[in-house]
């Protein structure tokens, strides 16, 4: 295995936990005797943190990997563990900015392929974005167009 997919495989372990983690953390709290509020607290907090974090047009940006620099995989990820944590983020302006940058980024019918030097993720982008679309704008049209690998 050379040092590349090695990488690779690092950073999709890496996000997937942190999704998981991060929708996970009422059933942590019980396990961890942490109280509704502190656990809520914690959800409130990382929201706020991911929100920072939005770029002025939509997209969550990497500024450490370079794999994960155009957005592409880490958009619909972080919109989805967003929505995951508070479905009421759907009808806000963050999630509809991020919505409207992923619907312009889709080339061939997948997420994750607008540079054709580098692929970001595109099974895994498109898949977290077919969530988002359906969570947030329920449009059709742009949901039928993505085709998952």
């Amino acid at each position: 295995m050379n040092f590349r997919s090695s990488r690779r495989r690092f950073l999709a372990a890496g996000l997937a936990t942190t999704g998981y983690l991060a929708l996970n953390v009422p059933l942590f709290a019980a396990d961890h005797e942490i109280t509704q509020t502190q656990s809520q607290s914690l959800i409130d907090n990382l929201v706020n943190f991911l929100r920072q974090q939005q770029s002025a047009n939509g997209a969550w940006k990497s500024r450490t990997y370079a794999l994960l620099k155009s957005g592409q995989a880490l958009t619909p990820f972080v919109l989805s563990a967003l929505l995951g944590a508070n479905p009421k983020i759907a009808d806000t302006a963050m999630a509809e900015k991020a919505i409207a940058w992923m619907r312009g980024k889709i080339r061939g019918g997948a997420l994750g392929v607008a540079d054709p030097d580098v692929l970001e993720y595109p099974v895994f982008a498109s898949g977290f974005a077919l969530r988002c679309f359906q969570d947030c704008s329920g449009d059709k049209e742009t949901i039928v167009s993505l085709r998952v690998f």
